[in-house]
This record gives C-alpha cells, structure tokens and sequence, in this order.
C-alpha cells in the first residue's frame, strides 16, 4: 500500500496519469436537473451545461479526457514522491471516474492523509478546535456536499470532527449545524457520517456555500494517546447490518454483499434455550462457527452456509444467522440488486501507519486491470472471448466484441461468488483484475478472419 512520502514506479505512474489526464473541474450530475445554483458549470453525460435562471444551457459538447479551455486541468507539481497535494488530486479524479463511468475504485483510496491544520481556532458546541493544542492533533481533509464517509479506528475515549470551509489563512466558515462526537470506536466496525446542509437553512446561503465546496473540509480532533491507523472511505463500507426482533447487531465481520435486511432470503435466529441445548459455545463478541452452521444446516434445509454472517447479542444471549450466499440457482445476479462490495484492504488491518492507497487501486491506475473505461478494444475482446469460452461463466454479448456490456460484470460477479476468489483477495469488485484473471487462466487470445470476423 502507498503511503505519504514514498517515492517509487508506482507513485511516478500516477503522477504521470494525473498530469497528463485533462480532469474537469466540475462537478458530474445524472440530470440537468441535479445543478445547485445559478452559474454552476457541470457535466451531463456528452455535454457541458449550466444552470441559469430560466432554467440551463449547454455551453459544449464533452468527450472523456479531451482538453477545454477554463473547464479542465492538471495535476501540476515539481516533487516526485505522493504528497498531499498528489494525494487530494487523485482523489477527485477517482470521483470523477465513478460519477462519469461508473467504475467506482473509493473503496481504495483513503481520504484521510494525516495532513495537520496551521492556525485553526473555533469553538463549536463548547468544544475547542485549535491546531496548537498540545493534547490533541487537529487533522483536516476534503469532503463533499451529499456524500457519506465511513470512518475507521480504534480509540475508546472521546473523538471530535466538524466540517467546515477554509481559507488559506487558517480561517473556518463552520458549516455543521453541531460538533460531531465519535465515542468508543473501532476499527472493525466504521462509523458513518454524512456531509449535509441543514434542510431549515435559507436557499441563498446553501448557495453560497455550494460556490465553496472546493474549500470543504472535514476537522478532526484526535487526542495524542490515540495511536490507530485512521481510514476514511467516501461511500457506504459498513458491515452488514440486521434489524432483527428489534435490536441492531454488527456482524464481526466483512461480507461480500451488501444488501439491505429485506433483502435477505433467510434470517434465523438461535434462542437462547436453543444454545444450552445444543452445547454451542458463545461468548461475547465470539461463537464458534462451525458448530452454530451444522446445528443452522440441520434445522433448517437448504439454508446452505458457505459464507456465513452472525451477530451474537449477549444481552439476550442469541445468535442471529444470515444466508450470505446462495446456492448459485437461488442468486438473482441483476447489477440493480446488488453492490460490487468485497473485503478492503483498507479497513481490513489496524497497522498504526498511514496508507493511503489499496495495492488493488494501483492495479486499476495502471491499466492492469480491464473495465469499461480499457482503451484497448483487445483486452475487453480477450475477456469476452474468454467468458464466452465456457458455460460456467453465463454469459452471452449484449452489444458487440470489444465494447463494454454490463454482462461482462454479472459473468464475472457470478464466478467471483461461486469460487470464492473474494475469499482470500482484497477488493475485488468483479472487473477483470490480476486475480479473476489468474483464477480463469490466461484469457484467450483473439484470431479473426480476413473479414474481422472472430473465429473460435
């Protein structure tokens, strides 16, 4: 994993991407209808539009990575190893990828970096923020309207956090309606916060705080005895949650799916009594899995546990189960269901150092991995070709060789799932990366005919 200062081949890649893609400046909406004021440039599919008051205007046609005037930009930077800067500037090209494409890679990229603040003093809800303060550090990073942030770390005393718009001299608009208090946190169960404007505020002044958003940050207060990693992820990455006979339980840990609680075709509940009957140890935090999923097997045919998802809730002493995963004829493999979600690398270890980057993030920013957005018609052909090769895999072309079709990633998901490659790999979130593409085999080369035509 990448971390604040290192300087090597990989770090030089992505500078050399960043500097040399023609990133836009703007925000990306689905809808016209998406933009937040008057004047505010955005990008709607092919076009480059803006609100006015009568409604908007397109002001230009846009094409992926194509250079317009006062619209896109660089990375500019003289140094060579993964500073701040390199690190804030990957980050919006990373949100441009999933707004514009689709292909969403945030579940590898730690918005947090560690930078410290210089000159910050505000007090919000009585508790004080100051960057010279001996007790604690005042750590700072971008946020964005409308986005949710899962935070990790370890630390069972208090955290404080505000989000607020900065200027260069250390001053900070607060714009949270109330000081965040983060308690009794842990690593393996991140909390979420979202980035929001109070629904009371008045319409002018969302606004102008809307023309601001460069600016937005988030402040975070971390006493000096805290010595966990942190890691903020732009996005939903909690664990699976169960609402089930009115308690909350956290499962311990990570799931491929995520899914919502009526989702779930089978939620069993182990009672209590159940427990002292059957001998199946638990203790708090802890049960022993294989015991609990033969007794789950047994009562219950057909509930098949090939990745199973608990929740033990020693209040009541019950253990709540979850058919995670399917029998693959009982999967319902629509890319609407469901998220790519696997295992992060990110949130999978407390290692007390600073990373900011998934090695799999690295693999996608070096075109080592194929998806939508491959500008080599041959590898998305090879894929094709090679999912097309056997039965296993379920797949038929929607459109044609070497153009994208979300097919490709339902036939990859599927035999993510059925060879459990999520198992012992982080995030794969079924594109074609080194390790699907090693667990198919090489892909097939492509032959045509003199006409183009492929041949088998």
């Amino acid at each position: 994993m990448i971390k604040l200062n290192d300087d090597n081949i990989f770090v030089g890649e992505i500078k050399q991407l960043l500097k040399s893609f023609n990133l836009p400046k703007c925000r990306v909406y689905a809808s016209a209808e998406d933009l937040r004021f008057n004047g505010e440039i955005a990008i709607v599919g092919n076009d480059i539009v803006q609100k006015t008051s009568s409604g908007t205007r397109r002001l230009d046609s846009y094409q992926k990575g194509n250079f317009i005037a006062n619209i896109t930009t660089n990375l500019s930077t003289n140094t060579t190893v993964y500073d701040y800067h390199t690190h804030e500037y990957l980050g919006e090209y990373l949100r441009f990828l999933r707004d514009y494409t689709g292909v969403n890679l945030m579940g590898m990229y730690n918005c947090f970096s560690y930078e410290t603040t210089k000159n910050v003093d505000v007090e919000i809800d009585g508790v004080e923020f100051k960057s010279n303060d001996g007790n604690y550090t005042l750590f700072s990073f971008p946020v964005k309207f409308g986005q949710k942030y899962s935070i990790a770390l370890t630390f069972h005393g208090e955290i404080c956090a505000f989000y607020g718009i900065a200027s260069t001299d250390g001053k900070v608009d607060v714009v949270s309606q109330s000081c965040i208090h983060l308690r009794g946190m842990t690593f393996e169960q991140p909390r979420e916060l979202e980035v929001a404007l109070s629904e009371s505020m008045e319409q002018s002044k969302k606004e102008e705080y809307f023309k601001r958003e460069s600016g937005l940050r988030m402040f975070v207060k971390v006493p000096k005895a805290c010595e966990s990693s942190i890691v903020v992820l732009e996005g939903e990455y909690d664990y699976l949650q169960l609402l089930v006979d009115g308690y909350k339980e956290v499962l311990t840990k990570p799931v491929f799916l995520k899914i919502s609680a009526s989702d779930l075709p089978n939620i069993v509940v182990i009672t209590s009594q159940e427990i002292i009957d059957n001998h199946i140890p638990v203790g708090p935090g802890v049960i022993a899995p294989t015991d609990a999923t033969k007794y789950v097997e047994s009562k219950y045919p057909g509930f098949v546990m090939q990745r199973y998802g608990y929740g033990y809730d020693e209040t009541t002493n019950t253990i709540t189960f979850v058919n995670v995963r399917w029998k693959s004829s009982d999967v319902d493999y629509t890319l609407s269901q469901y998220d790519y979600l696997n295992k992060h690398q990110l949130l999978d270890l407390n290692l007390n150092d600073n990373q900011l980057l998934a090695d799999r993030l690295v693999e996608y920013l070096s075109n080592q991995a194929i998806t939508p957005n491959d500008e080599i018609v041959k590898n998305i052909k090879r894929l094709q070709k090679t999912l097309l090769s056997n039965e296993k895999y379920h797949y038929s072309i929607e459109n044609y060789y070497g153009m994208w079709d979300d097919g490709i990633r339902r036939s990859i998901y599927r035999f993510v799932v059925e060879t459990a490659i999520n198992d012992d790999n982080f995030d794969v979130i079924s594109y074609c990366d080194k390790d699907v593409e090693n667990a198919m085999g090489y892909l097939k080369e492509i032959y045509a005919d003199g006409n183009g035509h492929i041949l088998d």
